[in-house]
């Protein structure tokens, strides 16, 4: 695998950790739950189940899946529909996935359209006559 400059997200590694969050989230699940702790430490256990190089920054693997990317497909199938798993902060080294209603913020197509003019752009400077050039 090569590796990619730091901010480029590489393919390879989001698939090992949708992998191992795969793995940590399944262990756990129960139809019906609404919340599933689990601890940092599972990561380790998860990578050495599956096989795979555990990733340097082990909490990449929570943050990514909290603000980069999706979660994995079979985690997306438990949910029910209106709602979706998401990773909270649990305490130090811990974490737990909750079942929360989807929170989407989407424009209102009733409501009119307004225009806002650009409050960024200056008018271009007048020549007077006293000026330098």
């Amino acid at each position: 695998m090569t590796k990619k400059k730091t901010g480029d997200v590489s393919a390879p590694a989001q698939n090992r950790y949708h992998a191992l969050i795969e793995r940590i989230f399944l262990a756990h699940y129960r139809k019906g739950a609404k919340q599933i702790p689990f601890v940092r430490s599972e990561i380790e256990q998860a990578a050495s189940d599956l096989g795979i190089d555990l990733p340097k920054n082990q909490g990449d693997v929570i943050y990514a899946l909290r603000f980069r990317t999706p979660m994995p497909a079979s985690v997306i199938a438990t949910q029910p529909a209106g709602y979706e798993w998401i990773i909270e902060l649990a305490g130090r080294a811990q974490y737990k996935f909750s079942l929360t209603r989807k929170n989407r913020i989407v424009p209102n197509t009733a409501l009119a359209r307004i225009k806002t003019p650009a409050a960024t752009q200056t008018p271009p400077l007048m020549a007077t006559p006293n000026s330098a050039t």
